[in-house]
C-alpha cells in the first residue's frame, strides 16, 4: 500500500514520511497525488503502537482510541486503512473491526500517573500559593 504525509496529523510522523525515499504516485489511503512511500516504511512504528492493545469486547475500535489519545492520522478513514493494512499484514490477535483496550502494563502506567497527579494536587493544596514577583518566587 502506498501512503503519503497527508494521511497524518502528527508533525513528526509527517516529517518522517517526507524524509523517506519517495516516488511520485497516488496515495492508496487518501487519494492525494504526489510523493508516496510504501507502508512498510512506517510498519515497525505502527506495529509497536498496535502492540499496546489487546482484544476486549468491552473496549472500543483501535482507530478511535488512537485518534482520541494520540491524534496521529488526518482522518478516521486514513487511520482505518493504514492500521487495518498493518494489522492484516502482521500476526495480531485482533483486527481493525474488533474492540480493544490497552494492555495491562499500559493500564498500570496510567494508574501510577493518576496517583502521582493526585499526590501533587493534594500536596499543592496544602502549601501556601507561590507568587511570582519578577525574577523571585515568594511564599
Amino acid at each position: 500500500m502506498k501512503i503519503c504525509a497527508n494521511c497524518f496529523n502528527d508533525i513528526e510522523i509527517k516529517e518522517s514520511v517526507e524524509g523517506m525515499p519517495r516516488e511520485n504516485g497516488i496515495c492508496e489511503c487518501c487519494g492525494a497525488e504526489g510523493d508516496v512511500v510504501d507502508i512498510s516504511e512506517v510498519e515497525d512504528f505502527f506495529c509497536e503502537l498496535l502492540g499496546l492493545f489487546e482484544k476486549d469486547n468491552n473496549g472500543r475500535p483501535v482507530s478511535a482510541i488512537i485518534e482520541q489519545d494520540w491524534n496521529i492520522f488526518s482522518s478516521i478513514a486514513s487511520s482505518d486503512k493504514i492500521l487495518g493494512d498493518i494489522l492484516n499484514r502482521n500476526n495480531f490477535a485482533y483486527s481493525i473491526n474488533d474492540n480493544v483496550s490497552y494492555i495491562q502494563d499500559v493500564k498500570e502506567c496510567f494508574n501510577v500517573w493518576d496517583e502521582l497527579k493526585k499526590e501533587v494536587q493534594t500536596e499543592k493544596s496544602r502549601q501556601d500559593p507561590v507568587v511570582c514577583t519578577g525574577c523571585r518566587l515568594e511564599r
